[in-house]
Order: C-alpha cells, then sequence, then structure tokens
C-alpha cells in the first residue's frame, strides 16, 4: 500500500477509468505466452514460426499455451473455438469465414481480434466474457454480429455491415458493458445496437448508415457522444426508461430523429435532426434537459413533439416544419431561447401553428415565433403558460391565441407584428395577459375575443396602429406597476 500512495494522482484516475468487465481482455493481450505465425498458402508442417508458418489456424489454435496468432491473407474457414487469452491479429485480407450452422467464433474466455475480417456464421463472435475487436471487419452474419450474454466489450475502429440485412448487430444482455469508438455501421439492421435492460453502452464517433434503428434500449444506460445516423425509415435512436445522455446526435431523415418511453431519464446537448418523417424529436413521459437542439424539416408530428413527462429546452431552433413547430401536451416544461420559424400547414388540415401547447405547465423566455401558416403561439384544453418576452411575426392566423380554459400571462413585451388576423384571438373561456402589448401591421386589429363565452383579456401599456378590438367588454387595463425603488 505504501507504493500505490506514491503513485501519481493521474496514474490513480487511469486505473480507476479500466471498465468493470474489460480488464481481462486487456490482461490476455498483454501476456501472450507465444506468437504463432499461421498462413493459408503455406505447407503442411510448418512450426509457427516466420519462415514455416501454420497452415490451419485450427492447429494454431489448438497449441497450448498459444497467445498471439498471427494469419496472413487468405481464407481460414471455420467455426473456431478460442481459449481465453488468445490474440488473433492480421490484416483485412486475412478473412475467417464459417457457414450459417452456429457461430463463427465462440469464446471461451478474454479475446482479442485485431484488423481481420470476420465473415458468415450465424453470428461472428458469440462471448461471455471479454471481447475487444480492433480494426476488424464483420459482414455477412445470419442472425447477428455479436452477442455478448456477460463480461465486457470493446470495439475500436473497424466496420460491421450487412447486405441483404440483419434484425440486431450488437446485442448486448443483461450486465454488459460496452465501449464503442470509430465504428461504422452499414446495411439493414433493424436495431443496429441492441441494449437490454441492465446493460451498458458507451459510444464515441459511431456512423450509422441504413439501419433501421441505430440504437434501441430498454431500461439501459447509454452514453453516446459525435454519433451521426442517415438513411433509416425508423426512429434513429429509441430509449425506454433508464438513463441516455448526448453529446452531439446528427440525424438525417428517419421516423423521429429521437424517440422516448415513459420513465426515460435523457441529457442531450448539441442535437440535430433533419427531414425526419414525424417528428425530429418525440419526448413520452420523460425527464430531460437539452441545450442546442436544431430540427429541420420536420413532418407532421411536430418538430418538437412532448407528451407529458418534465423537460427543459435551451437554445431551441425549429425551422421548416410541417404542420407543427413545437407541440406539448400534458406535462411540465420550460422552454428558454427558444425560436420557429417557416411552419406551414397542411391543406385542409387547419393546423401550421408555431407552438402549441395542451394541457400543460409551461414557461416560456425569450421566444420568437416567425412565418407561420397558423397560430404563432396556442394555449388551449387548460394550459398554464407564463413568458417573459414573446415575439410574433407574420402568423397566419393569429398572433396568440387563447382557447378552452387555456391561460397565457406575458410579463415584459407581447409583440405582434404582420399577422393575417388579430394579434390575439381569444376563444370561449380563455385568458390572456399581456403587461404591454406591441400590435403593429396586423390585418385583424389587436383583438378578437369571444366575450359571451366567458374570454377575458387584460393589458397594460398598448402601442402600435392596429389597436381595433381593444374596446370590447371583456378587456381590462392593468394599472402600470410602480417603479422600483433605487437600490
Amino acid at each position: 500500500m505504501a507504493g500505490l500512495r506514491l503513485l501519481p494522482p493521474l496514474l490513480l484516475v487511469t486505473f480507476a477509468c479500466v471498465p468493470h468487465g474489460l480488464e481481462g481482455a486487456a490482461e490476455g493481450a498483454r501476456r501472450p505466452t507465444a506468437t504463432l505465425q499461421v498462413d493459408a498458402s503455406a505447407a503442411p508442417g510448418g512450426d509457427g514460426s516466420v519462415h514455416r508458418p501454420l497452415a490451419t489456424l485450427e492447429e494454431a489454435l489448438g497449441r497450448a499455451g498459444a497467445g498471439t496468432v498471427r494469419l496472413a491473407p487468405g481464407r481460414y474457414v471455420g467455426p473456431f473455438r478460442v481459449a481465453a487469452g488468445v490474440v488473433l491479429e492480421g490484416p483485412s485480407t486475412a478473412v475467417l469465414t464459417a457457414g450459417p450452422q452456429g457461430p463463427l467464433l465462440v469464446a471461451e474466455g478474454a479475446l482479442l481480434v485485431r484488423g481481420l475480417t470476420l465473415e458468415g456464421g450465424t453470428v461472428a463472435v458469440a462471448a461471455s466474457g471479454p471481447l475487444t475487436l480492433e480494426e476488424v471487419v464483420l459482414t455477412g452474419q445470419e442472425e447477428a454480429c455479436i452477442r455478448m450474454e456477460g463480461g465486457g466489450l470493446r470495439v475500436r475502429g473497424g466496420r460491421m455491415e450487412t447486405q441483404a440485412g440483419l434484425p440486431r448487430c450488437i446485442v448486448l444482455a443483461q450486465g454488459v458493458r460496452a465501449q464503442l469508438a470509430r465504428v461504422r455501421f452499414s446495411g439493414r439492421f433493424e436495431r443496429a445496437v441492441e441494449v437490454l435492460a441492465g446493460a451498458t453502452l458507451q459510444g464515441e464517433k459511431l456512423r450509422f448508415d441504413g439501419a433501421f434503428t441505430a440504437v434501441h434500449a430498454r431500461a439501459a444506460e447509454v452514453r453516446l457522444t459525435d454519433v451521426e445516423v442517415a438513411g433509416g425509415s425508423g426512429p434513429a435512436l429509441f430509449a425506454a426508461g433508464g438513463s441516455v445522455v448526448l453529446d452531439g446526435l446528427r440525424v438525417q431523415g428517419h421516423e423521429y430523429g429521437l424517440q422516448t418511453g415513459a420513465g426515460t431519464r435523457l441529457t442531450a446537448r448539441r442535437f440535430e435532426s433533419r427531414d425526419a418523417a414525424r417528428a425530429g424529436l418525440a419526448l413520452v413521459q420523460t425527464r430531460a434537459l437539452l441545450e442546442g437542439v436544431r430540427v429541420r424539416g420536420s413532418g407532421p408530428f411536430g418538430g418538437v413533439q412532448l407528451l407529458g413527462g418534465d423537460v427543459t429546452l435551451r437554445d431551441v431552433r425549429v425551422e421548416e416544419a410541417r404542420a407543427l413547430g413545437i407541440s406539448v401536451l400534458q406535462g411540465r416544461v420550460t422552454l428558454e431561447r427558444g425560436e420557429v420559424r417557416g411552419v406551414r400547414g397542411r391543406a385542409d388540415e387547419g393546423d401550421g401553428d408555431g407552438v402549441s401547447l395542451r394541457r400543460a405547465t409551461v414557461t416560456l423566455r425569450g421566444l420568437a415565433v416567425t412565418d407561420v401558416a397558423g397560430i404563432g403561439v396556442l394555449a388551449a384544453e387548460g394550459a398554464e403558460v407564463s413568458a417573459e418576452g414573446l415575439t410574433i411575426e407574420r402568423a397566419g392566423v393569429a398572433g396568440v391565441a387563447a382557447e378552452s380554459g387555456g391561460r397565457l400571462a406575458v410579463s415584459g413585451t407581447l409583440a405582434v407584428r404582420g399577422a393575417k388576423g388579430p394579434a390575439l384571438l381569444v376563444v370561449d373561456t380563455g385568458d390572456v395577459r399581456a403587461r404591454t402589448l406591441v400590435s403593429e401591421a396586423n390585418v385583424q386589429g389587436a383583438l378578437m375575443a369571444e366575450c359571451e363565452a366567458g374570454a377575458h383579456v387584460e393589458v397594460g401599456e398598448v402601442r402600435g396602429d392596429a389597436l381595433a378590438g381593444l374596446e370590447r367588454p371583456c378587456v381590462s387595463r392593468a394599472r402600470k406597476a410602480e417603479a422600483a425603488p433605487p437600490p
């Protein structure tokens, strides 16, 4: 213990950060007892040396105490059973191959594979102990690329591909801890990485091209950094329950850029979705903190769709959405520094709203809505909305609307400019309150309200050139707040 206390702090941290379950793979890689050369074109009778390589991989694996097995270019027909502590290495032109009757490689313990191509088999590797792959190509499997039943998985570089399509590529069972870095997935995987309950996935610089879903997790822990997903038609990333931490997720296309189910805990930074078929971001009963959200070209379910949960959004931009910009139904939401621009409505659907808030408690701070076919901000079905500064420009129906018990209170300035309808539209029992209202160039003036149905409007200071409607009986004028005493 005295020697341990003398180690530098950084070295202690390095030891502490080795993932549990992967130590064996690293240990096996560091302690080779021999290096055997294998060449499929060699003559029989070799001794495994550089000048007299063995002709078959089976012979090398059968030798007691074999540590590192180095393969020359060629094809090696399996399947193969590999003892614990073996290292298999060679160029990508060294191809291990097998038919669909079982796994290509069965690892009996810690295994390191470096540089090879693994072709065929029901799965490329079946492992329950620590497994490490470095710059390996996996292709042509029948059921999955890798199935981990236990231990740890570490993949560095390389690619995993399918031509005919696969239900899964990597399957992580309960208790498995996986680290993936600089890996490319290509082809029609239904779920490129499936993280089952109790498993852990950490991924960095991953690329998915063509997978229906890139990562599918249930009650698991997922941490992803710098991930790109494109070319699929399902949710790019799906999680139900568990914990998800994202830093840099970029999605092109897909049904949803990111979709979560009930009970998920989500933290995300730098999320980007383009041309989602339904919604860029869809969270269901999720506790979430998101910063730096960019959604462009989303489908009819909204750029951002929130159903229940407790969500904080900061620095959000939604552009060129179809039908809805941001949609909230139930739950509690805080939106800080948001921008919605260019929401187009669908023919005969009557939608195109910038921000739709229903049956939810919502706080808006610094929101701007521009060029929307419908309503700029809608508070409906009992929604309780408070806003600190709100700007609406060029809304097709109205700048702000409240209906069916929806309540919107704006401290600071509510500015509506260039609406084809009124600045404020208050229907049945809706309620709108604004300390300062700016109404400019709105075709139907400042206000349309159903006073006889229970609508209520309260405004303080009013400015602008389109002020018609403020004389209605359900409009009250708030007295200006007294100036705060000097500090």
